[in-house]
Order: structure tokens, then C-alpha cells, then sequence
């Protein structure tokens, strides 16, 4: 009986592996697009962060700034895909066998991942930022 039931069933064995391996493709992508992108957006405000330094912002009070609005936008970012990820999982189910679509491991190692590529991305660069000279900083391009 073991053998017709993994006959039947094999249709969906590889399919969900398929989901699975194409799943942490997606977020190893997701994760570099982010780090990416939070990165060149931090880099992009060296002349800011110098004029603040220049005026006597110290490195901490820039790495808490440019942190908030990485945070805001992580948060918008966690909430749209959390929603369209439910949506998602609901469409789904019908081709997931003996899986359940909405498994809070999956969801929060997806957070998990996602929050410390965009924190990381957003904290080092500003770090870096932060220990240039102002005057460098305002000659930057």
C-alpha cells in the first residue's frame, strides 16, 4: 500500500521540492537585492552625513538616523510581503501535500533573514560612513 500511495503521490514530492529549493533560491536572492540596495542608499548619503558630522553630529546620533529609516522601511517592506505571502500560501495549498502552507518557522526564518540583511546593510556602510573625515565626505561624489 506504501508503494501505490508514493506512486500517486509523486507528482507533488517533486513539486514541493522544487517550491523548496526554488523558495531558498528566492530568498538568498531577496536577501543580496536587499543588502544591495540599503547599501548603495546609505553610500548615496555621504555628503549628508558629512554636512551633519561637519556641524557637529556625532557618528552615533548618524548611525541612529540613517537605522530609523531603515527600520521604517523594513517594517513596510515585512508587512506587504507578509500579507501577499498569505495570499500566496492560500492559493497554493492545493498542490501542498502533507505541508502546511502558513508554518511560522518558514515565516519567521524569512524574517529573520530579510531583517539582518537589511540591518547590516544599512548599519555597516553607515559605520564606514561615519569614520571618514567631514571634508573627504563633502568632496565625495
Amino acid at each position: 500500500m506504501r508503494t501505490v500511495i508514493e506512486r500517486q503521490t509523486i507528482f507533488y514530492t517533486i513539486f514541493g521540492t522544487f517550491f523548496m529549493a526554488f523558495g531558498c533560491c528566492a530568498l538568498f536572492l531577496a536577501a543580496a537585492g536587499l543588502y544591495g540596495v540599503m547599501s548603495f542608499a546609505v553610500t548615496q548619503r555621504t555628503r549628508e552625513l558629512g554636512v551633519r558630522s561637519a556641524l557637529g553630529a556625532q557618528g552615533r546620533q548618524l548611525i541612529v538616523l540613517i537605522m530609523r529609516k531603515s527600520v521604517v522601511q523594513l517594517a513596510i517592506g515585512l508587512v506587504a510581503g507578509l500579507a501577499l505571502a498569505l495570499v500566496a500560501s492560500r492559493l497554493l495549498q492545493p498542490v501542498l501535500y502533507h505541508v502546511n502552507p502558513r508554518d511560522e518557522a518558514v515565516f519567521a526564518g524569512v524574517i529573520a533573514t530579510l531583517t539582518l540583511a537589511s540591518l547590516s546593510a544599512s548599519f555597516l556602510p553607515a559605520l564606514r560612513v561615519t569614520r571618514i573625515d567631514p571634508v573627504r565626505a563633502l568632496g565625495s561624489e
